[in-house]
């Protein structure tokens, strides 16, 4: 999961929107994609089966002038649209998905840490203290703040490696 120490620190500083608004991302492209396509059924069917739609030219690229006009090919045009469309969408919910899934395993393994790393690690990449406000809640310098968070992911970032070798 974790090939390059750059981005496994850049994904300690997501932890927080990775786990939590993931997830309410995912569920309101999902709601979209099904909205999507309940819409592209009831759109393409209105085409199809009113002749008094206001607008009887979607695209009007399709209309050619002294030719032939056929709905057929206007509503594949719509319908593959609206395809690539949801297509997108559900590329975007599982990226989603898959944000929260490793954000989720990196704060299980954040707090099977031993204290004070884990107690470091979580106040400062999963609630966002700064190291200022870790020194101050736990009455310890600056300086042990930012050892602790050192180790801590370099210790974190070895756990994570090994599971992936398994």
């Amino acid at each position: 999961m974790f090939l390059y120490e750059k981005a496994f620190k850049a994904k300690l500083k997501t932890l927080y929107p990775d786990l939590t608004y993931a997830c309410n991302d995912a569920l309101s492209l999902i709601r979209l994609i099904n909205g999507g396509i309940d819409d592209k059924t009831s759109v393409i069917q209105d085409l199809y089966y009113h002749d008094h739609v206001p607008v009887k030219v979607i695209n009007p690229g399709l209309h050619i002038k002294g030719g032939h006009y056929d709905i057929e090919d206007e509503l594949i045009s719509l319908g593959e649209g609206y395809d690539r469309y949801l297509k997108n969408m559900g590329t975007k919910v599982e990226d989603a998905i898959c944000r929260h899934n490793v954000a989720l395993e990196i704060l299980i393994n954040i707090l099977s840490l031993p204290d004070p790393y884990a107690r470091t690690l979580y106040l400062h990449y999963y609630k966002g203290y700064t190291v200022t406000q870790i020194a101050k809640e736990y009455f310890s310098s600056k300086t042990t703040c930012y050892r602790n968070i050192e180790k801590g992911t370099e210790m974190l970032y070895k756990r994570l490696s090994i599971e992936e070798e398994e």
